[in-house]
């Protein structure tokens, strides 16, 4: 865009030199209208490209404070959350096994687990106590577990699990466990 504002200044430049408007011939001022045109056409160019520039500074500055907002809103709620889960991982697993945590690495997916125990009913256990903690953070009124978590979890887990889903803060389902008979 450079050269455009150079050719501008050229141009007007030899308008300048050209002398007093009352010695100009048709031919003249014909030729200076064309040129004037040109000038408001390489003029209209260099606005769009400093719009053009503007606009994009101003999506970059919008996109970066996008970033930092939703960090910090993931921040809140994976505090939120793991506030939650400490809670009932006490009650439910004990004072003695170290609370199940649950964390954004990335925007676009969540990690949930017990920092010391990967296994099958722990996994499932946490997916559990994750569902309460979003229920009782948010305006949700219901959960709903398939009993394929349920009985994969063993012993006074899965009795300290039931415990907080059939207090009547929310509405809360539950249904008895079933065993197949085929």
């Amino acid at each position: 865009m450079e050269t455009v504002q150079a050719d501008i200044e050229n141009i007007e430049k030899q308008i300048a030199d050209c002398g007093n408007e009352e010695d100009f011939t048709t031919a003249f001022l014909l030729e200076f209208s064309r040129i004037q045109g040109e000038i408001d056409r390489l003029n209209a160019l260099l606005n769009e490209d400093t719009n053009r520039k503007a606009a994009a500074a101003k999506v970059s500055a919008d996109k970066k404070n996008l970033k930092t907002n939703e960090k910090t809103i993931l921040d809140d709620i994976e505090k939120s959350i793991n506030e939650k889960l400490s809670l009932y991982s006490e009650s439910i697993l004990g004072k003695d096994i170290e609370s199940i945590q649950f964390h954004f690495p990335t925007n676009a997916g969540y990690e949930l687990g017990s920092p010391l125990d990967d296994g099958t009913g722990t996994d499932y256990t946490s997916l559990i106590l994750f569902d309460l903690a979003v229920l009782n953070l948010t305006k949700l009124s219901a959960i709903i577990h398939d009993s394929y978590l349920i009985s994969n979890i063993r012993g006074n887990r899965l009795e300290n699990l039931i415990k907080p889903m059939q207090v009547k803060l929310k509405n809360r389902f539950s249904f008895p466990l079933m065993k197949r008979t085929s």
